[in-house]
């Protein structure tokens, strides 16, 4: 459940994100899937096995950044995660050389952990009735809540502004999103943000521009920047699954130059003169408004006449909406019952409707473009199942090796031990002191006695045994065992016939994506019809209830209509003291600032633009870097 959430949440501040910047381009609905399409499709199942696409182009970096932080915000964990674009391996890997037990998890994208603290700090503070309170003593608690987002920005330059040097900070952009039970959360409310709810959970997501306001030098009395996020509610039994917080620079990295040349800030003041030149316009407008209501009130029996005809016509068009819908349903209907009947015969069992087609194919084209993981995941269980069945097996052959190795230093000490006795009967301190016979018997006993003498040999036994049993003896044999189970899972899953088994489902999958791309492309064609003749349908009955609305309230009308006229006087009357008084006030207030305004905002971009990368800051590849934020989930301790 908790998975499912913060898929939500993501999703959900994937859409503020959106709203807040970003377009979506979706192709026409009624054409046939494109080649690139397609091949789109085909490349997901095709780059875990062969390598990523080859392309020619500028050499790039795209680097994210995933942030673990506690749930005061600290950081615990820095991964960061570098993608390449038309970089050799070789280069890759040296441009990664920074990251922390680097690893290559997929074709020229490597990943790894740093130390380094990220550009945006984040404290996350809360207060449960007015006083601050840590989120280990807040789980569980009731009251009205405050949980405060701050953002410190660290990276900055310094730059000469109007003869001045100035910080100008790197302008990132935060946005940080929460997800709240609606049933323990009530009165939500946001400070810099905005407030979402499904009925079940409210979603809160709040944006900020840390280091914006000294960068513009705006006067924070006139004007303040959101440098935090406050999220404010009523809360029964305090828990907080976990909080996201996308940090990106790529607002201003994208800025189009030609937005701020040609004099285009510093020419606001003129434009706005043309603006007040432009006012007297409005204003002759607004006596012309003026007197045509004069001349609507005059036609008004005409308009009467007019609305009766067309809430007639009305009424008719709308008399043929059931039948014109419930067609167009049984329709897409049956397509949708045909495509299930195939799916289900080519072992994908679900049930296409209205409402779910879409998210049902795309799920059917994931699981396609994922067979290559998925099918060697499996390969893999599989060959690691049937190895660990013959552990014990591979643990006696292992553990007979090393008792025979035990028992072979064991015996040469017993050896070693039974000659110096021999020695001592004999006066002398070392084999080598004595005659050569001497040395020979005593030798020749000893081997005689450790090769038949029971007792010697029990001695061997018991010291093997001893030695076997020791954490060190243990020890290696555990490793050896797993050494060399590792050693034939590799083996087998690298035979012919297990990536032969892998090949023979990327391929199926690679057949099966085309026909899913050319069904659901059908669908939506259709859906767009349908959806269109629902439309035109309902709006042909708003739109006979609109005109009987106003049939019936034609006498109200009329009489709004004459206050109308008589209000268009003073509009004009207010319209031409603006022109003369407000707007040249607001041209004056200007004095010559937009010169500095437009120099702060070319050395934003400029310093945006140049800071593309956290791991390797000496890089001298382009690219873009991210940061996503995740903090640790807040709950009661059982």
């Amino acid at each position: 459940m908790k998975k499912n959430r913060l898929i939500a949440l993501t999703l959900s501040l994937a859409l503020v994100c959106s709203t807040a910047g970003s377009t979506v381009f979706a192709a026409g609905a009624d054409s046939a899937p494109s080649a690139e399409t397609k091949q789109a499709a085909v490349e997901t199942v095709r780059k875990e096995k062969d390598g990523a696409v080859k392309t020619d182009g500028a050499q790039e970096r795209k680097e994210t950044v995933y942030v673990i932080a506690a749930a005061d915000g600290s950081a615990q964990k820095v991964i960061v995660s570098d993608e390449y674009k038309n970089v050799s391996a070789e280069a890759a890997e040296q441009e990664s050389a920074a990251l922390q037990n680097a690893q290559l998890v997929k074709d020229n994208c490597w990943q790894g952990t740093v130390d380094a603290e990220t550009p945006v700090r984040m404290k996350i503070t809360y207060t449960l009735d007015g006083k601050e309170i840590t989120p280990e003593e807040l789980a569980g608690k009731s009251g009205h809540v405050a949980i405060r987002f701050a953002y410190e920005n660290t990276q900055y330059e310094t730059v000469t502004i109007d003869g001045k040097q100035e910080k100008i900070y790197v302008p990132f952009a935060v946005l940080t999103g929460t997800m709240l039970d609606s049933e323990k959360f009530s009165n939500v409310e946001v400070k810099n943000g905005t407030v979402m709810s499904d009925g079940s959970h409210t979603v809160v997501a709040g944006l900020a521009f840390p280091g914006m306001q000294e960068s513009l030098g705006m006067d924070r009395e006139k004007y303040e920047v959101p440098e935090y996020v406050e999220i404010t509610a009523d809360v029964e039994g305090f828990e907080l699954e976990t909080s996201l917080s996308i940090i990106t620079n790529s607002l201003f990295s994208d800025v189009d130059e030609s937005s701020l040349s040609d004099d285009k800030l510093s020419g606001l003041p003129e434009k706005l003169g043309g603006l007040v030149g432009s006012m007297d316009s409005l204003t002759e407008g607004t006596n012309e408004l003026y007197e045509g209501l004069c001349t609507l009130l005059e036609k008004s029996g005409d308009l009467s006449d007019g609305m009766d005809q067309l809430t007639g016509g009305l009424n008719e068009l709308v008399s043929h909406n059931d039948e014109l819908n419930s067609g167009a349903k049984q329709v897409f209907d049956a397509l949708l019952s045909t495509a299930s009947q195939q799916l289900a015969a080519s072992g994908f069992n679900v049930t296409l409707t209205v409402d779910n087609y879409s998210q049902q194919l795309d799920a059917i084209l994931r699981q396609l473009g994922a067979t290559y993981s998925i099918a060697s995941s499996t390969a893999q269980s599989k060959v690691t199942e049937t190895v660990n069945a013959q552990r014990g097996k591979i643990e006696s052959a292992v553990t007979s090796g090393v008792r025979a190795q035990v028992e072979q230093k064991v015996t040469a000490a017993v050896r070693e031990s039974l000659i110096d006795a021999q020695v001592k009967k004999y006066g002398a301190s070392s084999l080598d002191q004595l005659p050569e016979q001497a040395q020979q018997a005593i030798t020749a006993g000893v081997d005689q006695a450790i090769s038949s003498d029971p007792q010697v040999k029990a001695v061997i036994g018991q010291k093997t045994d001893e030695q076997m049993q020791s954490a060190a003896i243990q020890g290696t044999i555990s490793q050896m065992t797993q050494q060399k189970v590792d050693e034939l899972i590799e083996e087998n899953i690298n035979s012919a016939s297990v990536k032969s088994q892998i090949d023979d489902a990327v391929a199926l999958a690679d057949s099966g994506i085309d026909s899913i791309l050319t069904l659901k492309q059908s669908l939506d064609s259709y859906k767009k019809f349908y959806d269109g003749l629902t439309s035109y349908t309902a709006g042909v009955r708003t739109a006979r209830n609109g005109a009987a609305t106003i049939q019936e309230n034609m006498p109200a009308l009329l009489d709004g209509v004459t206050q109308l006229r008589d209000g268009s006087k003073e509009l004009a009357d207010g319209v031409s003291s603006f022109s003369e008084d407000g707007l040249r006030d607001l041209l004056d207030s200007f004095d010559g600032n937009l010169d500095e305004l437009s120099d702060r905002i070319e050395a934003l971009k400029d310093v945006s633009q140049r800071y593309v990368c956290f791991s390797n800051p000496d890089s001298k590849l382009d690219g873009s870097v991210k940061f996503i934020v995740r903090t640790a989930e807040i709950e009661p301790q059982d």
